[in-house]
């Protein structure tokens, strides 16, 4: 005989979810309020600014940006809201769980576990479901009529804001499973955060780890993280999975799959929380975890992390004192951690020391942790492998940070270290380059480290630079080390480097561009500032005639000489990338600077010549209308003291003779190729005739 309150009865059914949804309607109100601010209003709003103020700007690049924008992986304060509903429409729904008298109450009809379930499922996901879908179709209507929504991304839209359904859902089922793992509301909803969140912070956690004890650590800014790292952080964080499908739906990345997995990952959490559902006694109602056998497991998985981030908080606090008080405050943490956590657990002082094997292991687990790390027992900073495991290197250096300007063509920020990562660039002649490496750990080993290189310290940092190696192995992996070398070894070793033509091109910024790309020329020496007057088949000669000196020079050159002036060029304008958000009225200009010319460049100089155009290398005295000389203290590298502002010196020059003679020692630029000049050198503050502005000059030291 079937009861007819049963949920055999479809009609029943259906009014048990909509009682659930009348119970819970704060909630619906709260995501309507919340996603028509967050979506509709602010989406409008800078469809308005656009339009408003960036008339100029190509709409194409725009309307490819609008489907990120449904789904939020444009604005990190939408996951926020999203992450926030998630939470709340889960704890609200299961909430019952956690009450002793609703939960008998509940569970006193006469109804299977999965369908009361099932019925706080439903009634939340159509609390949210509504609210997102009548938001997203109001902004896709909005953006229709104002010509930002039309055919060619309507379909991104759509898939982005299916891409938002399906991470709302990684984040929704993740809560449920905490709520489904504790017994008090309390702590279902702060295990709902940790479980979001936690993979992702340990692996910062980890990383912060290896920064901090590791001086060598060199991690890519593009990350070459392997599949099966990839693949771990998709299936344990639910927040990476989120922001994993919020991008990908929206700019239809490597879809098909992902999504398959991704629902398979929706499906398993589901699944689990079903089960877990139907296994937890109604007893747990009140405890702090609904499964008492998890609570060692719970409190490792706590402790150990936990301890250790707490010791990175208390290390903030003590600057510059070495690793001691991150051990110190990481182990004290940890002791402290098992006891409150045992606490919660028991409501009871005197059952703090329980589970004293969970307690043991926690605190073996930091101690070990801390230990591996602080003796670096797997000899990370002095690692190398056999020359026959390599397949080829690169190299990277401090020094090239302010010698070159490289343009980025594909309108990313300018970065520099791809010189790590370009194919072209890695060299298969390498054996220089390994010296370089064992010269790094050797001085490793003696105390030289690339986090306080350009810090008072044993060494002077005149003489050393810091440089990353990146090891390609012949099984396909790719390994980065960085070091401090003396100057003159990586001067060596780019000269070798250089003798390939392909190298150099790779290594100097001015082989990345052709002369039709170049809209302006400035030629910039140590009195003036000139833009040039060149018809484009002038500005392509000028250009391969520079091209032509780089692929000559001495590299020594550039170490051991200072340059007479620079160009920059200004390439012409491109549309904004589709990816990049912005707001400013004009295009997105590139502008190569530090272009160096030395007085060896025959080429670049005639063709200058020819052209009417000449370099000025020194200040006439009879220019100066003023000058200010700035002495700064000297540095001793074996003393610990520090050199304050208040060291300094600044002293009006008038004598005649005096302004000649540091004018003598004024050059265009100190930079080197290499690096190993100290910028911290006495400077010189200029007022010449005709300009209302002052120049600064820093000066070569006496001779």
């Amino acid at each position: 005989m079937t009861s007819k309150t049963s949920c055999n009865n479809s009609i029943s059914y259906r009014k048990y979810i909509l009682e659930n949804v009348k119970q819970r309607i704060w909630f619906m109100v709260l995501s309507f309020i919340t996603l028509f601010f967050m979506q509709t209003v602010s989406i409008t709003m800078r469809i308005e600014n656009f339009l408003n103020s960036s008339a100029e700007q190509p709409l194409n690049s725009y309307r490819e940006q609008f489907p990120r924008m449904l789904n939020g992986s444009l604005a990190r304060p939408f996951t926020v809201i999203i992450l926030l509903l998630a939470v709340i429409c889960a704890v609200s729904g299961y909430a019952y769980l956690h009450q002793p008298e609703k939960s008998d109450f509940f569970h006193g009809f006469p109804l299977k576990r999965i369908q009361w379930f099932n019925i706080s499922y439903i009634g939340g996901l159509l609390m949210f479901l509504i609210p997102y879908l009548s938001s997203s179709l109001c902004t896709m209507v909005i953006a229709a009529s104002k010509g930002v929504l039309v055919s060619s991304n309507f379909l991104p839209s759509v898939l982005a804001v299916f891409g938002g359904i399906l991470g709302y859902l990684i984040l929704y089922h993740t809560a449920i499973l905490a709520m489904m793992l504790t017994g008090r509301l309390l702590s279902g909803t702060l295990a709902a955060f940790v479980l979001i969140v936690y993979y992702s912070m340990a692996e910062e956690l980890f990383s912060g780890l290896f920064s901090t004890f590791y001086d060598t650590l060199y991690t890519p800014r593009h990350g070459e993280r392997s599949l099966l790292i990839d693949s771990l952080s998709n299936i344990l964080s639910p927040l990476d999975l989120y922001q994993s499908l919020t991008y990908r739906t929206a700019a239809n990345y490597k879809l098909p799959l992902f999504l398959l997995f991704a629902i398979a990952v929706i499906a398993g959490i589901w699944l689990l929380a079903c089960y877990l559902y139907q296994k937890r006694s109604l007893e747990s109602a009140g405890n702090a975890l609904a499964f008492q056998k998890s609570a060692s497991v719970i409190k490792i998985l706590i402790a150990i992390p936990g301890a250790l981030f707490f010791g990175f908080f208390a290390d903030s606090f003590y600057y510059n004192t070495g690793n001691k008080w991150i051990i110190f405050f990481s182990i004290l943490a940890v002791i402290l951690l098992c006891g409150i956590i045992e606490f919660i657990y028991t409501q009871d002082l005197r059952q703090i020391f329980k589970r004293k094997t969970s307690s043991l292991i926690s605190i073996i687990g930091v101690v070990g942790i801390l230990t591996v790390m602080q003796l670096d027992l797997f000899g990370y900073d002095t690692w190398l492998p056999k020359k026959s495991d390599i397949k080829s290197m690169a190299l990277y250096s401090d020094s090239y940070l302010n010698y070159f300007d490289y343009v980025n063509n594909d309108f990313e920020s300018s970065e520099s270290y791809y010189l790590l990562q370009d194919d072209d660039a890695q060299t298969k002649k390498f054996d220089l380059l390994y010296q370089l490496a064992e010269e790094g750990i050797s001085n490793h080993n003696m105390g030289m480290h690339f986090d306080n290189l350009y810090e008072n310290s044993m060494y002077d940092p005149v003489d050393y630079t810091g440089i990353t190696v990146r090891f390609n192995k012949t099984n396909g992996k790719s390994v980065y080390r960085s070091y401090v070398v003396k100057c003159g070894s990586l001067l060596n070793t780019l000269d070798e480097l250089c003798q390939e033509e392909s190298y150099r091109r790779k290594l100097f910024p001015a082989f990345y561009i052709t002369g039709d790309e170049i809209e302006t020329v400035i030629l910039y020496d140590i009195r003036f500032d000139t833009p040039l007057k060149l018809t484009g088949e002038e500005k392509e000669n000028l250009l391969k005639a520079y091209q032509q000196d780089l692929l000559q020079v001495d590299i020594h050159k550039l170490q051991e000489d200072n340059p007479i002036g620079s160009f920059a060029f200004q390439l012409k304008s491109n549309e904004i990338p589709s990816d990049m958000f912005t707001s400013h009225t004009d295009d997105y200009i590139r502008t190569i600077t530090n272009l160096y010319l030395f007085d060896t460049y025959e080429n670049t100089l005639k063709l200058l010549e020819e052209y009417g155009y000449s370099i000025c290398t020194e200040i006439n005295p009879e220019d100066v209308l003023q000058m200010t000389y700035t002495r700064l203290p000297s540095v001793d590298y074996n003393s610990s003291a520090d050199i304050s502002l208040k060291d300094t010196s600044s002293v009006p020059v008038t004598d005649p003779e005096e302004i000649r003679r540091l004018l003598d020692r004024t050059v265009y630029s100190l930079q080197r190729i290499a690096g190993g000049w100290n910028t911290e050198t006495d400077y010189i503050e200029v007022w010449l005739k005709g300009e209302t502005l002052s120049r600064h000059y820093s000066l070569l030291p006496k001779e």
